[in-house]
């Protein structure tokens, strides 16, 4: 049976960028928050937004087996999802400035 696990993360919730919530015995979400200029020829490319990825570690080695998963408002798969009741952020990439707007949903399939 399909369970929902909602995970609530802010500003507050990023230690050091980071940001980890278990959802399963052997599962975590991992969000890490990216907002850095990087410099080119022509000036500098600002890149702002959160990296979601799952992670599944073996409980037996400890081994950690890193997979992506989506990072734009209203966008989900069959293991994760972010939704808002902002229609205006509906496509954007998930930052730490829309992030209090937005759930983040952990489709426990298992």
């Amino acid at each position: 049976m399909s369970q929902i696990v909602q995970i609530t993360a802010d500003k507050d919730a990023f230690i050091n960028d980071v940001c980890m919530t278990q959802v399963t015995s052997s599962r975590y979400v991992r969000l890490y928050s990216i907002d850095e200029d990087f410099r080119t020829i022509n000036g500098t490319v600002p890149v702002k937004r959160i990296i979601c990825e799952l992670l599944d570690i073996e409980p037996d080695t400890g081994v950690v087996t890193g997979y992506s998963l989506p990072c734009v408002i209203g966008i989900r798969n069959e293991v994760f999802g972010i939704t808002t009741e902002t229609p205006s952020l509906e496509g954007q990439v998930l930052t730490l400035d829309n992030i209090d707007m937005c759930t983040l949903e952990y489709y426990d399939n298992e």
